[in-house]
């Protein structure tokens, strides 16, 4: 919706050139007819030929434009750049219209009938045409510049604003709808269900009660750090579990073991390759040999083997092989013997010697394979003990191992000749003996890390408990036992950290054993631990009436297990779906496991943490029972069946009258992208839908819903908030939409109220430069000629006009609440009545210094708002340029028609004109200082008007403080000024 002032800038620009041109060919048309010419061959004068020619070459032109508008706006689209595209599409479209007031004729055809009424020398007849093309043109530039017909922008506001409004009041209705779904919803409750709702309601809150006060308990108890603590060392014993596991299947000096069986790999795949080039080459020269033989041109076949003898050579060089550096040459040889061979004697003889070199050199692959096969039989022996052994090296041989024997049946299969599969299941044995290599690395690289954390986390935990074991007030025997128990548990944790450091450091020397060994160590300090913290929880729940409050609370915690239970058998409430019932029942059962777990726990020593964390899962299963049982509801008697009847015929409404805005706003044609409002109203229509099931007792038999699926209330309540969701962002978009084509209106009207200025000030100058030659035509103190009279008063008409004109503008400047640039269109315009007035019968006409001074400040204003004009446009201009149109909705009003700063500017040039002005005032009547002047009327009347300009220009700066939040010098806003 933005201008695309960078885009079609070109375009624009040629078509300027366009219009200025038509300009020039008008003028020589209308002077053409009165100049007397000499003809030519054709009958045409020279004038009309050159202004055929030059009306042809503006035809030219125009189909060159239109050329350019396709290529860019292909670009344009091609780019994203939508809007830029738009315009030249629209303009394209102008290009091909046929308006009726142009005889339905297109712009090209109106420049050909140019043309030939010049050559026909019907002058008339060409400049019609020429002023209709100008206006065609006119319209084209207008849609380039993205430049709007106020009155269709207004339009376009309108008809958006009644879609929005219609828009609104359907959010309203939808909201008001999903309102009565949900009272829908709580009168199809039975008394069941709402007791069952309540009860999980009670039940929720009392196991929060319940997990709170043992929380509670534990810190007063001294208990609750120390079951953090022991719930951390739990964890840290489990992994330091799995290290003693993995610690011995971790042997770094087995990777020598590994490696005893890569220089016979090594050697089986050279062998292996050898054997396959030779094979290869063998093939090559019988497949020669048959070629000549069946009397081919050996030359090619020569070429051929040429080519893989370089090649085999190049291999030999890379594999220092002089047995493949020996084949490479039996290639050759065969080559210059099939080269040479015309005769097919000579190819016979070449044939021949070629299978035998072939066969020599299948003789040698058979040998490398045997040799490949030895080295293989080698590798499998230096690992056959190692595949044995449970160590990740071992399972690294045991790999190699298999495709050991792979690659011995592949062998085998090719009968001692060389096989492709042996080689890939060689190459396998040796990628399982680089990876088993690798993976022992980083087996010890992981277990190194881990007893560093480990060790860590011990050090932590020794000093947790350290700290809890400082307590000032253990004076009782009991609280020194307890004391003495977790210190105690915290030796034992800096011992498991010390072990957990040689285990470290040993595996980072690679020292399997004695890294497995320390692992243990440490494993047994932790059990240590464990069983010293945990007699020390034991001592602490014995103490005072902390034993008596943990058997209470763990006497009630049985007590709500029971209450789930029994909250169960209110599941089968008949406002319920059978899966709702289904998840109620599960999820109350698993509340119960849940408590029955954390009963238990609190009746252990240290089971207070696991205790805590069963009553959370607990917790978490009533909610999840209490949103089954309230997204399961259904109409479940008469009444709440016809009322979801009701809404689904209410929501069936909304539907249509969504899909007939989306109709209406899609022949609206705008070139924004527009809201899916069809995506609303299938939202609708499943929600009119569910609804519907609703009110038949639930879904049919084709549609039962699966267990767990909410039900059909709860997915209508769901889809009317989709719905709703949609349609506010619909609205969002057209409000943003809305806030776009206010901006395009704005700089319509900044427009036009520019060009209106700019005609006013050349109109009010001309007739200034009338009235100083007018009063130079007076002599002086001599009565008025008739003649000077009548000019003056032709004069007064014009500048009465202007006043006309200027009160219009002011009205709309108000309207649009632009203050200070109202005032002075209204000050000009008062300005305008009292000149016409003064230079009229009534004024006695006047037309001296007083009156032209007057028109001078008329000046003066309308070159201030001009200049002002300007600015704003070329502002707008440049942010447009800088930036692209955002995205957004909301309910911001779009900015002003001049921003409050253009505004201020102004006000503050007003109030130093009208010092400037008060200063000449009193310069030029040195009377005004004394005490009680005889002044002359009409020098009151202009103090008096300057008095009234100093008013109004100190109310609207008051406004302005008000309405940007300026404190006034009292120190207040000035609301009460």
């Amino acid at each position: 919706m933005s201008k695309a002032s960078t885009t079609t800038r070109p375009v624009r620009h040629a078509l300027t050139v366009l219009v200025a041109l038509v300009l020039i060919a008008a003028g020589w048309v209308s002077s053409a007819g009165a100049n007397v010419a000499v003809q030519d061959d054709d009958g045409l004068t020279r004038d009309q030929a050159a202004l055929a020619e030059e009306q042809a070459l503006i035809g030219r032109q125009l189909r060159r434009l239109r050329d350019t508008m396709g290529h860019l706006a292909q670009r344009f689209e091609d780019e994203g750049r939508v809007h830029a595209a738009g315009l030249l599409r629209d303009a394209l479209k102008e290009l091909d219209e046929r308006p009726e007031a142009t005889s339905s004729l297109t712009l090209e055809e109106l420049m050909d009938t140019s043309r030939n009424g010049i050559r026909e020398g019907r002058t008339l007849t060409a400049l019609e045409t020429q002023e209709a093309t100008l206006i065609r043109l006119n319209t084209l530039l207008s849609i380039l510049m993205d430049r709007r017909n106020l009155e269709t922008l207004e339009e376009n506001i309108q008809e958006l604003r009644d879609i929005k409004e219609s828009l609104g009041q359907l959010a309203d209705d939808q909201q008001k709808l999903g309102e009565r779904t949900d009272q829908l919803r709580e009168d199809s409750k039975d008394d069941r269900l709402k007791e069952l709702g309540a009860g999980l309601e009670q039940l929720r809150q009392e196991q929060r009660d319940l997990l709170r006060e043992g929380e509670d308990l534990a810190r007063e108890s001294g208990t609750f750090e120390m079951e953090q603590i022991l719930s951390r060392l739990n964890q840290l014993s489990e992994q330091q579990n799995l290290a003693n596991q993995a610690f011995p299947t971790w042997t770094p000096e087995d990777s020598e073991r590994l490696e005893a069986a890569r220089p016979s790999l090594n050697a089986a795949r050279a062998e292996q390759s050898k054997a396959e080039r030779l094979n290869q080459a063998a093939q090559d020269l019988r497949d020669a040999a048959a070629g000549a033989r069946a009397g081919d041109d050996t030359t090619p076949i020569a070429d051929e083997l040429k080519s893989a003898s370089e090649r085999l050579e190049r291999q030999a060089r890379t594999a220092k092989d002089e047995t493949t550096k020996t084949a490479a040459q039996a290639l050759a040889d065969s080559a210059d013997e099939m080269r040479d061979a015309s005769s097919d004697v000579e190819r016979q003889i070449a044939a021949q010697a070629a299978e035998a070199r072939a066969e020599l050199l299948e003789i040698v692959a058979a040998t490398a394979a045997a040799a490949a096969q030895a080295a293989r039989d080698q590798a499998e022996d230096a690992i056959a003990e190692l595949a044995q052994e449970p160590t990740s090296a071992g399972v690294a041989a045991e790999r190699m191992q298999s495709a050991l024997a792979k690659a011995s049946e592949a062998h085998a299969e090719a009968q001692g000749k060389p096989s492709a599969a042996s080689r890939q299941a060689t190459d396998e044995a040796s990628q399982a003996l680089d990876q088993g290599l690798e993976a022992q690395e980083k087996l010890g690289n992981a277990l190194e890390a881990n007893q560093d954390e480990a060790a860590q986390e011990a050090g932590a935990l020794a000093e947790d408990l350290e700290r809890v074991a400082e307590q000032p007030d253990a004076t009782t025997p009991e609280a020194q036992e307890q004391q003495a128990s977790a210190q105690a548990a915290a030796s034992a944790l800096s011992e498991a950290q010390a072990a957990m450091e040689q285990a470290r450091d040993a595996a980072q020397q690679g020292q399997s054993a004695q890294a497995s060994q320390a692992a243990q160590e440490a494993t047994e300090k932790l059990n240590e631990a464990k069983a010293a913290l945990g007699q020390a929880l034991d001592q602490a729940a014995q103490q005072g009436a902390a034993g008596e409050q943990r058997e209470d609370q763990a006497a009630r915690q049985e007590a709500l297990a029971e209450k789930a239970e029994d909250l169960a058998e209110l599941a089968d409430s008949e406002s319920l779906t059978e899966a709702a019932q289904e998840a109620v029942r599960d999820a109350l059962e698993r509340a119960q496991e849940e408590m029955s777990k954390a009963q238990q726990a609190m009746s252990e020593p240290g089971g207070g943490e696991q205790a805590a964390k069963a009553q959370r899962e607990a917790i978490d299963a009533l909610s999840e029972a209490a949103q089954a049982a309230e997204e399961g509801v259904q109409p479940n008697s008469e009444a709440t069946q016809a009322e979801a009847a009701a809404q689904a015929e209410e929501q069936r409404r909304i539907e249509e009258m969504l899909l007939e805005l989306a109709r209406r706003n899609e022949e609206r044609e705008s070139p924004m992208p527009q809201p899916n409002l069809d995506s609303a109203a299938s939202s609708a229509s499943q929600a009119a839908q569910s609804l519907e099931q609703a009110s038949q007792g639930g879904p049919q038999p084709e549609s039962e819903p699966e267990e767990g699926e909410q039900g059909d209330l709860d997915r209508a309540r769901e889809q009317e908030e989709e719905t709703e969701r949609q349609i506010q962002e619909a609205l969002d978009q057209l409000e943003e939409e809305e806030k776009q084509y206010q901006e395009l209106r704005q700089e319509e009207l900044l427009f036009r109220i520019a060009e209106e200025i700019e005609q006013m000030l050349d109109t009010h100058r001309q007739q200034m430069a009338a009235t100083v030659e007018a009063d130079l035509e007076r002599a002086a103190g001599a009565r008025v000629s008739r003649r000077t009279r009548v000019r003056l008063r032709a004069i007064a008409r014009e500048e009465e006009a202007l006043g006309a004109r200027s009160e219009e503008i002011a009205n709309k400047l108000s309207e649009e609440s632009v203050m200070v640039f109202h005032e002075i269109m209204r000050n000009v315009q008062t300005d305008f009545v009292r000149i016409a007035r003064d230079m009229d019968e009534k004024g006695g006409y006047q037309s001296g210094d007083r009156v032209q001074a007057l028109q001078e400040d008329v000046e003066n204003s309308l070159e201030w708002l001009q200049a002002a004009l300007d600015e704003e446009m070329q502002r707008r201009d440049e942010e447009q340029e800088e930036q692209e149109p955002q995205d957004g909705g909301g309910e911001n009003p779009p900015p002003p028609l001049v921003p409050d700063v253009a505004e201020l500017k102004l006000l503050r040039r007003m109030e130093v004109e009208l010092l400037d002005q008060l200063r000449q005032i009193r310069d030029l009547h040195p009377e005004l200082a004394e005490a009680n002047p005889e002044l002359d009327p009409l020098l009151m009347e202009e103090l008096g008007r300057l008095a009234y300009k100093h008013q109004r220009i100190t109310e609207l700066f008051q406004e302005f403080r008000r309405r940007l939040g300026v404190p006034d010098p009292d120190g207040g806003t000035g609301a009460g000024e």
